[in-house]
Parts: C-alpha cells; structure tokens; sequence
C-alpha cells in the first residue's frame, strides 16, 4: 500500500504493513515530534459501515484511556478522501512471541500477564465497552507489559447499533461464543456481553499455560457446524431468518446434545498438580459452553485467579 521510506502527510513509512482482516498497520515517523508511531489504516475507507467501526474503535480508545493496559491512541481518524487512518502506540511484540522468551517452569510470570489482561479487559467493561475480539493475537507487549490492541469489533453498550449479525462467523476468529454463532438474543444484554469476553479470556488462560492446546475450541465449533447441518442449516443467513425465540430453542438443543467431555481438553498440566487443577478448573467455567454457567463478571475471574 505505501512503500517503506515514503512519507505520508505527518508520518515516514519505516516498515511493511502488517495486515489483518480489517485494517493494515505501520510502523511510522511521527516527523513533526520525531516519535515511532502505530499508523493504522481502514482496509475499507469508502465503505460506510466498516468506515464507521474503524472511528467506533478510535474512540473507544480515546475514551478507554489512560489505561496501563490497553493501547494509546494518539491521534483521531483523519480521512483524507482516499484513505482512513490514526495514529497510536507502536508495540512490535505480540504476546504468543513473548511466551517463548518465559521458562516452562515460571508460572507466575502467565499469571501475572493474565491479571494485566483483566484488568485492562475490566476498565473496558467497566465503561460499557465490550471488545467481542479477544484473543492472543490482539495482546500486545509494552516491555514486560501487556495492552489489549484491536477494539475494531468492539461493542459500545450505551450504542444498540454496533451489531455483529453477518460478522459472527468472523467474530473472534477461532474462539467465536456459542451464543454468538447461535445469535441467541438480538439485543445481547451487558451481562450477555461480558460473558462473552469472559470465554476469551478462558481461552487466553489456556493459551498462557498450555498454547498448543486448541482441541477444545476446535470441538465446540465442530460439534456446532455439525448440529447445523444436522438441522438443514447448510446456509448461516438462512439461519439468522429465525426468530429470537427459534435461535434460542436451537441452542438449548445443542447444549443438551454436547458431549461433556470436550472440556476435558481445558485441562492443562503443571508439575504442581494442585495449581493445574485449580487452573484448570477456572478455564472450564470462563469457558463454559452454557454462557449462563460462567463468570458473571472479569472481577470474579481476578478473584478466584487471586486464591490461586
């Protein structure tokens, strides 16, 4: 998109891009403050409700912030009729590559790293702000320091327009929610939203302990494309045509169906026994396939972490 070494209004291009689904991101020169930026781009600058997500995310950064750790924006979005873009923290290490650096045997530093991802996923819920995205890949390091990055699906709960319907399947890549896949409520309450986040964070205890174990997250949504096309669902929008009492009914009936042994695959394994267990066994209720069974809340999660 633009070459490394060219300038772009205020900020020189120092990197290639680094692209997601959505947005594409440079390392930059701010030049007017000699400062290493984050320049961010909207993939879809002309599109009026991608356009509208990439500003949605920009301000719930600027409203999230100050926060240890959630990432700074600096800029707001500037849209100079070809492109869409702000600027913001540069953090080059992401936290599946700052996992090789920890010891095998050093537990506190994962746990530690997960307490800083509740507590900055905690300040977002604590301004109705959910971010529906979580995962590793969207957890950046500032030195020893972790920031969630990446609000673009990001739900501002005093705003009922920012919808996912259509954008499920994408919705948190591999850690998508069962009630989302099964889009049980058309108006998701705050409690809903939370606990949506709270399954990430399941997942992302996981990935801290045990980051090659990803059978669970595969099980669930297999056992769900099967439960679908069980039912005659080969088309999701077709689906999505039920109505909020039919959606509902179809995820009662798939729970009911589920082999509980899936979560079997959350369990992970220390040379302390009785921490893994204990582990463990905040995984399987963060991460419970019934979202009515997990945490209500990211500070009942940072309690039962803080009695370990």
């Amino acid at each position: 998109m633009l070459p490394q070494g060219s300038v772009y209004g205020d900020y020189k291009i120092l990197s290639t891009p680094f692209q997601g689904n959505y947005g594409i991101v440079f390392k930059a020169l701010h030049i007017p403050s000699g400062k290493e930026v984050a320049l961010k781009f909207t993939k879809f600058p002309l599109n009026r409700h991608w356009y509208g997500r990439f500003k949605n995310e920009n301000k719930f950064l600027h409203h999230l912030k100050p926060h240890d750790h959630i990432i700074q924006a600096h800029s707001h979005v500037t849209h100079d009729k070809t492109n869409a873009y702000y600027s913001m923290e540069f953090l080059e290490i992401g936290l599946e590559n700052y996992l090789g650096s920890i010891p095998s045997t050093d537990t506190d530093k994962p746990l530690e790293l997960f307490k800083q991802v509740c507590t900055g996923l905690d300040h977002a819920h604590s301004k109705r702000i959910y971010h529906r995205d979580l995962h590793a890949a969207n957890i950046r390091m500032d030195a020893d320091n972790a920031k969630l990055v990446d609000f673009g699906l990001g739900k501002d709960g005093l705003n009922a327009t920012n919808s996912s319907v259509g954008q499920i399947m994408w919705f948190g890549g591999a850690v998508t929610t069962p009630e989302a896949f099964f889009h049980v409520s058309d108006s998701p309450s705050h409690d809903e939203d939370v606990r949506k986040d709270v399954y990430a964070l399941g997942i992302i205890l996981l990935t801290l302990f045990a980051p090659s174990n990803v059978a669970y997250t595969l099980s669930i949504r297999n056992s769900m494309q099967a439960y679908f096309i069980a039912n005659g669902f080969t088309d999701y929008n077709a689906y999505l045509q039920l109505n909020e009492a039919q959606r509902q009914a179809h995820y009662t009936s798939w729970l009911t169906s589920l082999n509980p042994n899936i979560s079997n695959s959350l369990n992970v394994s220390l040379a302390d026994v009785n921490l893994a267990k204990n582990i463990s066994a905040i995984i399987k209720k963060a991460c419970s396939a019934d979202y009515t069974a997990r945490y209500a809340s990211v500070q009942d999660v940072l309690t039962d972490i803080g009695r370990l």
